[in-house]
C-alpha cells in the first residue's frame, strides 16, 4: 500500500509540475497580452481625455458665441419694436397730413370763406348806416 501511495505521489507531482509549467507558459502569454491591452487602454484613455479637453474648449467658445448672439438678438428685437412704433406713428401722421395740393386747396377754401365773411360784414355795415 505504501508503494501505491508513493507512486500516486510521484504521479501527482509530475502532473503538478506539468500543470505548473503549462500555467507558467500560459500565464506569461496572458500577462504579456494583459500588458499590451493595458498599454492600449491607457493610450486610448489619454486620447479620449485630450478629445474631451478640446470639446470642452469648443463648448465654452460656443457658449460665449451663443451669449453674444442672444444679446444681439435682444438689441434687434428692441430696435424692431421701436421701428414698429415709429411706423405706426408715421401711418397716423400720414393719415392726418395733407400733401401740397390739399394744403393749397384748403387755403383757397379758407380764403373764399374769409372773403364771403368780409362781404357779409360789409353788407351789414351798409344796412346799419342806412
Amino acid at each position: 500500500m505504501e508503494f501505491f501511495r508513493q507512486n500516486n505521489f510521484a504521479k501527482s507531482f509530475v502532473i503538478v509540475e506539468k500543470n505548473s509549467y503549462l500555467c507558467g507558459a500560459v500565464c506569461s502569454i496572458s500577462l504579456s497580452k494583459v500588458e499590451e491591452a493595458k498599454k492600449t487602454l491607457l493610450e486610448r484613455v489619454k486620447e479620449l481625455k485630450d478629445s474631451l479637453k478640446i470639446a470642452e474648449s469648443k463648448n465654452k467658445a460656443h457658449e460665449a458665441k451663443i451669449e453674444e448672439l442672444q444679446m444681439k438678438l435682444a438689441e434687434i428685437r428692441s430696435s424692431n419694436a421701436k421701428l414698429k412704433s415709429d411706423y405706426e406713428r408715421l401711418k397716423m401722421a400720414r393719415a392726418y397730413a395733407w400733401d401740397e395740393k390739399s394744403k393749397r386747396n384748403a387755403t383757397l377754401r379758407i380764403n373764399n370763406i374769409v372773403h364771403e365773411i368780409d362781404s357779409c360784414l360789409a353788407l351789414l355795415r351798409q344796412d346799419m348806416n342806412v
